[in-house]
């Protein structure tokens, strides 16, 4: 039974089989990064900005099958992997409902019932979703919302964090290495190059989680052992929060999968509906496992470390758990969850940039694609230094603008079509903004803890409540005293 402490240096823990199973296992990314832009080069040899070339860069020609599109989904979806093991850490199994089972749940109603009303459309991006409902300016302020939302910040602090662990550099030299050495990834080419290489990554991940629950299990014991060694509130729902607290992800659940740009891409990229949805199902029961993985050895390491820093007290448990060969496996599953992630989200948001707002006037695809991303990158690095490593902060900001701002609009569109204007839309962002920004501002140290993710939702829902309902007839040819109906009046 090895001897655990809770502060190490994991690069004097590592030996050559780590490093070599580390680094090897990037080499074979990289060379099916390779072979995916030959894959490329094969189906689009040129390096036009026609019609058939930008459907190929940005969404691989509407040919991602079951397989890749699994794979690429359950990759993009968990590059938050420190933050789900913090959060496990702290809170025990608070995490598998609030970053787990919430989630299931909204990945289930988006596959039946989202997502053959987003390909109907037949859009690219979606903004380009976004301006098909509602027109175009709606099409540009969601662009540049969208675009906030999907700078990955969380993941540059995560990748941060991780390269922190294996060199004693700062958090914010770590996130700029780490942010840099991405984009340099992410421009290797488009969505084909980006799905290659996932499917490594895929692997990778699932691998090196899965074997740290299994020697925990064999070196300490099953349930029993965390029961014991772990407070009660461990094996609660809300762990040490209150249950609106709680709640709130399971709203942030629903409201990031129904708007998030990757499950966008990815459906739209799928070659008919059917690989749309079962992929979804399938990626789901994926997560579950790769979750149940995160949680319990996050419980197991909080009881063997109980005073370890909870930021990276996972991966320190783990390398001292494993034997060697197989602690470098763990830190490839780490890197993976996090490169999987970040690289589609820098890709995403750079696409953004230059194609929906076409901010980059170079006729050359790949020179656009280069500029946008070392933008965006940029940007990234910048705001992820305001939260200083705390992962579910960023989350919660950022996903709560984000929400309000889209999603009850959305909803509307996919099941009220043509009940909604342009002009309600953009009505709505103002004041759900205004109001989340308000109530931050006046609510700060107020005991009933009422988050502002519940303002901005409740102000979006009101609004577009208000506006469905001057469009129902038998409000619409209601008549006032004075003669007047709204049929009259342009209200939308």
């Amino acid at each position: 039974m090895p001897v655990f402490e809770p502060f190490i240096n994991i690069s004097d823990h590592l030996s050559f089989l780590d490093w070599l199973v580390f680094f090897g296992s990037f080499i074979c990314c990289i060379a099916v990064t390779f072979y995916g832009q030959y894959r490329k080069r094969l189906l689009q040899p040129c390096n036009s900005n026609n019609q058939a070339s930008v459907l190929e860069y940005l969404l691989m020609g509407r040919q991602l099958t079951l397989p890749l599109f699994v794979a690429t989904l359950v990759t993009t979806w968990y590059g938050g992997i420190f933050g789900v093991t913090q959060i496990a850490y702290e809170q025990g199994i608070y995490n598998l409902f609030t970053q787990g089972i919430f989630w299931y749940s909204a990945y289930f109603v988006f596959a039946i019932y989202i997502v053959k009303r987003i390909r109907s459309y037949n859009a690219v991006t979606m903004s380009e979703l976004i301006q098909k409902l509602f027109g175009h300016k709606a099409a540009k302020l969601s662009a540049v919302i969208i675009f906030l939302k999907t700078l990955p910040i969380a993941y540059a602090i995560s990748i941060g964090i991780f390269i922190q662990c294996l060199f004693p550099l700062s958090l914010t030299t770590a996130i700029g290495i780490g942010v840099i050495f991405i984009a340099l990834y992410a421009v290797s080419g488009g969505l084909r190059t980006v799905v290659y290489s996932d499917v490594v990554l895929f692997v990778l991940m699932c691998l090196g989680v899965s074997l740290t629950l299994l020697f925990s299990v064999i070196n300490f014991g099953g349930l029993g052992f965390l029961q014991q060694q772990l407070p009660s509130n461990y094996f609660t729902p809300c762990g040490t929060k209150t249950l609106p607290n709680t709640l709130v992800w399971l709203f942030i659940a629903f409201s990031t999968t129904f708007l998030s740009p990757c499950f966008y891409q990815r459906c739209m990229a799928a070659v008919n509906d059917k690989v749309a949805t079962r992929g979804i199902i399938i990626a789901t029961i994926i997560w579950f496992l790769f979750d149940i993985c995160t949680t319990f050895g996050a419980m197991y390491a909080k009881a063997v470390l109980p005073h370890a820093d909870s930021t990276n007290a996972y991966l320190i448990y783990g390398i001292q758990l494993l034997p060697n060969g197989f602690k470098g496996l763990l830190l490839a599953s780490f890197a993976a969850a996090i490169i999987g992630t970040l690289d589609s989200f820098l890709f995403i948001a750079s696409n953004i940039i230059f194609y929906d707002l076409k901010l980059i006037k170079i006729k050359n695809l790949r020179l656009q694609h280069c500029f946008a991303i070392f933008i965006t990158a940029l940007l990234t690095f910048t705001i992820a230094q305001y939260f200083s490593g705390k992962i579910e902060d960023a989350w919660l900001f950022i996903k709560s603008y984000f929400t309000a701002t889209l999603l009850i609009p959305l909803l509307f569109a996919y099941f009220a079509s043509g009940k909604i204007n342009e002009k309600w839309f953009l009505a709505n962002a103002v004041i759900s903004c205004s109001t989340i920004t308000l109530w931050s501002y006046l609510a700060t140290g107020n005991p009933a803890q009422i988050d502002s993710f519940y303002i901005g939702c409740g102000s979006s829902i009101i609004i577009f409540s208000v506006a469905f309902a001057y469009k129902l007839p038998i409000i619409a040819n209601f008549k006032w005293r004075r003669g007047y109906s709204l049929s009259h009046l342009d209200l939308g």
